[in-house]
């Protein structure tokens, strides 16, 4: 009888470190999957961020602020006037506007050509002049 109870003992302490590996590893799988999550959204904050501060160093780069201010026009429209006259599915016809200039869409004061701008340079202004609604 002693031998039994000596071999449940066992089996039940063996059973039961078991249960506690098995429930600290399923923690620490869910704690690092909340951290890899806390890490990503930190990272797309991050890259906001930092496509945020990029267009405004493109913007202060390039000569945009002799014709154009946030609020007011100046010899062209405000970022404001055209974040609401624009949307995201205008970028298209926008970057080309930017890149190549062009008249008519705001009076007949030309838009100076910036050829020196990439597409994509070009994408993350008005990106962040149409987040200016």
């Amino acid at each position: 009888m002693n031998r039994f109870s000596l071999k449940n003992s066992i089996i039940l302490c063996v059973s039961l470190v078991l249960v506690c590996i098995i429930l600290s590893c399923n923690r620490s799988t869910s704690s690092s999957i909340e951290k890899a999550i806390d890490r990503e959204s930190s990272t797309d904050e991050s890259a906001a961020m930092s496509q945020l501060m990029s267009a405004e160093e493109l913007l202060s780069a390039n000569d945009c602020a002799a014709c154009h201010h946030e609020k007011e026009s100046v010899i062209g429209p405000s970022y404001s006037q055209i974040a609401k006259r624009y949307s995201i599915t205008d970028i298209p016809q926008l970057t080309e506007k930017i890149i190549k200039g062009g008249k008519g869409n705001w009076g007949e004061t030309p838009m100076t050509a910036h050829p020196g701008l990439s597409q994509d340079e070009a994408t993350v202004i008005l990106t962040y002049i149409l987040s200016m609604k």
